[in-house]
Parts: structure tokens; C-alpha cells; sequence
């Protein structure tokens, strides 16, 4: 029996502009990306038939993104070899961390591997755009400014390490990426050039300034969910200035000076706010091997 493993990093997103709506009903956005070290575990083995275990019940079912995509490959290439996909998750579910999409692309490169099938990732990067806006940034992973729906992935040469906290507020809320572009405002749209300005720092070697920093949803979210909003006072009380929301939220992040420092401000959230967090450093890439 041969298992090929790996690990599926999350992703913050530095940048997150929403430039408006299109005509196919998506949105048009512009957002710098980053994978962080956080990750999930991904393990695929020989086996006779396709098949998926997850240590969360809830994702435990053919409409898990790994599967589908996996479904989507055998059946693109009429792979008459089966496989056994386990995923054991570090990643919170639904937090703006891209968890599920970097699962279903790290699933695609070890069955690659696994069924020794010849797809280069410009032919992976056209099928994964076919299940989901944000699977596209998650073939190269690293830094990335993406565009469109988020089909249009470049890469930002970038080896600087960067640390970060990252907290995890309670939201509960059926299709939250539909419900949260609902509630977008005409004044919530920008024209990408926060994106653009910081894609020029990083390629220029230079700092990132909190002030480029800025996410379409960050302000609705903090006017109508309470459990986001007591999450950043949290992080507020513990001196944290410049905070910042990832993806559609809930997740938020700061930056921090090192991770010993990062470690202090995880200990004060949990024991003096009883918030969930995560001490994580910037990813070069994705499916790291293990």
C-alpha cells in the first residue's frame, strides 16, 4: 500500500477590495494573499475504490471540496484507480482561512502523484477555477495578488517571514460568503489600488504599512456581529493597534514582532478573554510534504 501525505496551509488575506459586481453575478475582487503555517493534514493511499475519512463528522461526505475535486480528476482522466483520503484539521471551519480549498488542492497534487498522471499545475489551476473562486491561489500558495473572481492568480516573490496572531470569534451563519457580499454597500467597493501599492512594497523588498491593509468586510462585520466585535476589543485590550479581518471573516489578525511575543498576547487572549487563537508565521507555499 503505498500513502503519500502533506500538509494544506491556511491563508490570510492581506488585501481583500471589492471592486463590484459582475455581470455572471460574482464579484470583482482584488486581494493580496498570503498561506500562513497553520495547517490541515492531508494523507491519500492506494485503494480499489474513491473514498474520503475526516476526523470532523460534519465533512465527512461526497460534498467535501477534497472529493469533489477528487471526483472531478478521476472523472476528467478516466482514472479507473481508486484512493483513500484522510484529512485530520487543524484549520477552524468557515473562519475566512481558505481551509477547505487548500484541502481540495493538496488532495489534487498527492492523487497526481499517487495515479502518476501527467497534469502540469496550468492544467490544475483551470480545473480547480471550475469549483471554487478561491482554489486558484492555493496551486502555488506563498504571496499572491488574485483578481477577478479569483481566477487570476500572480505570484509575488516574497521570503520574508512574517508573524502573526490570529483569532477565531464564533460565527454562525448558513452560506456567510453569499450573506456577507449581501451586505456590501456602494461605499464599501474600492478600485484595487490598495492592492496594487502593496504588491509593489513586497516586490521592492519593502515593509508592509498596516495602513495598505483593508478588507471590504471588515466594518460590516464589525457593525452587525457582536462575537466579531468582542473579539477585536479583545485584541484591542492586549495592545494590539492595527487589526485586520481575513476573507469573509470571522478570523482576525496583527501582526506581531516575534513569535515569543506572539505566544504572550495568545496566553492574555485566552485566559483574560477566553478568545480561540493561533500563533502562525508567513507559508512559502503549500502542500509542504510531511
Amino acid at each position: 500500500m503505498t500513502a503519500i501525505k502533506a500538509k494544506a496551509f491556511a491563508k490570510l488575506n492581506l488585501t481583500l477590495e471589492v471592486l463590484g459586481k459582475r455581470n455572471d453575478g460574482f464579484h470583482e475582487i482584488s486581494s493580496i494573499m498570503q498561506t500562513i503555517s497553520l495547517a490541515d493534514h492531508i494523507e491519500v493511499t492506494t485503494a480499489r475504490e474513491l473514498s474520503l475519512e475526516c476526523d470532523l463528522p460534519s465533512l465527512n461526505n461526497n460534498e467535501n471540496l477534497a472529493m469533489r475535486a477528487a471526483c472531478l480528476l478521476r472523472e476528467s482522466l478516466e482514472i479507473r484507480d481508486g484512493a483513500h483520503i484522510r484529512i485530520s484539521k487543524e484549520i477552524p471551519l468557515a473562519a475566512g482561512l481558505g481551509g477547505g480549498s487548500s484541502d481540495a488542492v493538496v488532495v489534487l497534487k498527492l492523487l497526481r502523484r499517487l495515479w502518476a498522471v501527467e497534469l502540469t499545475d496550468t492544467d490544475l489551476l483551470k480545473m480547480v477555477a471550475e469549483i471554487g473562486s478561491d482554489l486558484p491561489f492555493f496551486v502555488n500558495g506563498g504571496t499572491a495578488i488574485v483578481q477577478g473572481k479569483g481566477e487570476r492568480v500572480r505570484q509575488i516573490p516574497n521570503n520574508k517571514s512574517t508573524v502573526f496572531v490570529v483569532v477565531i470569534p464564533e460565527l454562525n451563519m448558513q452560506d456567510k460568503t453569499k450573506g456577507m457580499y449581501s451586505k456590501l454597500e456602494l461605499g464599501d467597493f474600492t478600485s484595487g489600488g490598495l492592492s496594487r501599492k502593496l504588491e509593489a512594497r513586497i516586490r521592492g523588498g519593502g515593509d508592509i504599512p498596516d495602513q495598505l491593509l483593508h478588507n471590504a468586510f471588515q466594518e460590516v462585520l464589525l457593525r452587525t456581529v457582536p462575537s466579531v466585535r468582542k473579539s477585536y476589543e479583545a485584541l484591542q485590550a492586549v495592545g494590539r493597534e492595527e487589526i485586520h479581518l481575513t476573507g469573509s471573516g470571522p478570523a482576525l489578525f496583527s501582526r506581531v514582532s516575534s513569535q515569543d511575543s506572539g505566544r504572550a498576547i495568545q496566553l492574555l487572549l485566552q485566559y483574560r478573554h477566553g478568545e480561540n487563537s493561533f500563533v502562525v508565521e508567513s507559508a512559502l507555499g503549500n502542500c509542504s510534504p510531511e
